[in-house]
């Protein structure tokens, strides 16, 4: 597989990888096509230091990376009106290499990876614990919101964070954030119940609320058997 090196992490280069920084790229503000640009490379520096990922499929790895959130694009051709955002980008994902040229390439098992790749990167207890391709790519993204102090046991350094940052700026990426999840509370509610995106509706959109829509409501209001 041919590869090529962004701020120092070497990568696929391959037609499928190529397709998906375009579909991005059309799609995305700034803002939100460098921090998926940054989770894929962040990933990939830290799958270099983690021999459990070395034999993953690293091409897979890459488009999960770069459209891990098509689902969060507003009023654009990925976003649903009744699904979660990670469900939305898992989709769209999924369509989108259903439409490549080479789809033998993409058996079932694989595009299966592919979407729990993106549909579990909110969710790192379950996505830690699965296939390497899903586990890595959680990892990537993850460390765009936490840094290398918050990834186990050194596996992101210092100088490849500097390196990443440096390329792919992060100017307006928490206010971009915030924005879209607060945006998702106000457009599609119903979505965002028992997810984290719930979190931000509950501080900072007036007239939303999750209370009653909670595991722990409904478990409080499961009536017991006679």
């Amino acid at each position: 597989m041919s590869t090529k090196t962004i701020a120092g992490v070497t990568v696929p280069d391959t037609p499928v990888v190529t397709a998906a920084q375009a579909l991005a790229r059309d799609h995305m503000d700034d803002w939100s096509y460098n921090h998926v640009i940054r989770s894929w490379l962040l990933g990939f520096a830290i799958a270099e230091q983690m021999p459990p990922f070395a034999e993953r499929d690293q091409e897979l790895h890459a488009v999960a990376a770069i459209l891990h959130d098509l689902g969060w694009v507003e009023k654009d051709m990925f976003m649903s009106s009744d699904k979660c955002f990670e469900v939305d980008g898992a989709n769209a994902a999924k369509a989108f290499v259903e439409r490549q040229p080479n789809l033998a390439e993409w058996d079932q098992h694989r595009k299966q990876l592919l979407w729990d790749a993106i549909a579990l990167h909110t969710h790192p207890p379950v996505a830690m614990h699965k296939q390497p391709e899903v586990s890595a790519t959680c990892f990537g993204i993850l460390a765009d919101f936490v840094g290398p102090a918050g990834i186990p046991g050194g596996a992101l350094s210092d100088s490849a964070w500097k390196s990443i940052i440096h390329d792919f700026p992060r100017q307006g990426f928490k206010s971009g954030v915030i924005e879209t999840m607060c945006g998702l509370c106000k457009n599609k509610p119903e979505t965002t119940y028992k997810t984290f995106v719930s979190e931000f509706g509950d501080e900072m959109v007036d007239g939303y609320t999750s209370k009653g829509q909670r595991v722990f409501d409904i478990i409080q209001n499961t009536v017991d058997a006679d």
